[in-house]
């Protein structure tokens, strides 16, 4: 640049958080899966019985830390469906811990130690997570979902595509002068 100046920090410092890379969801071809082209949804759909699509987290980046997963179930059409977000821990002994995200509209999070001596980690994302099978097809849309590992860092909200600083997050400005 023609007047470089000195990049001077705001301070605030990111979540460590990430969306899922959504190119590693694998699901049956009876699962149709519907990714948005910016990520930040997921839509499943199935038949009658049980129908879920699985995201491997992979050992390398959570072994022996503590993984949080955070994600909304925005939808799903069949009221009864048991439609679920799982973070699906398998120990070393090949038993599987879970956590679950279940309620419609509501961020949550859940969070898990992964042992060191871990199997597999991964979340599937369960339109019927039920042995009871369902009349209809059901879909479910998933959204934001996000993981990180340790403890997560308090964020700025995302503003909407509205300038920053702006009326609802309120930050100083710093003028440099050269």
């Amino acid at each position: 640049p023609e007047y470089p100046q000195p990049i001077k920090g705001t301070g605030t410092v990111s979540t460590g958080a990430q969306m899922l890379d959504t190119e590693k969801i694998q699901y049956p071809a009876s699962v149709p899966t519907i990714i948005s082209d910016n990520g930040r949804t997921i839509q499943v759909s199935g038949g009658v019985a049980t129908g879920r699509a699985m995201y491997d987290i992979g050992l390398e980046k959570v072994i022996g830390r503590t993984l949080y997963v955070s994600g909304t179930i925005a939808s799903k059409s069949v009221s009864d469906a048991k439609t679920v977000i799982v973070l699906c821990v398998q120990k070393a002994d090949d038993s599987w811990e879970y956590k679950y995200i279940r309620d419609i509209g509501i961020k949550a999070i859940i969070y898990a130690q992964i042992p060191n001596d871990a199997k597999q980690v991964r979340l599937d994302f369960n339109i019927n997570d039920s042995n009871a099978p369902l009349t209809t097809v059901n879909t479910a849309v998933f959204k934001d979902v996000m993981i990180s590992v340790d403890t997560p860092k308090p964020w700025e909200p995302y503003t909407g595509g509205k300038p920053s600083p702006s009326p609802e997050y309120p930050q100083p400005l710093s003028l440099i002068h050269i």
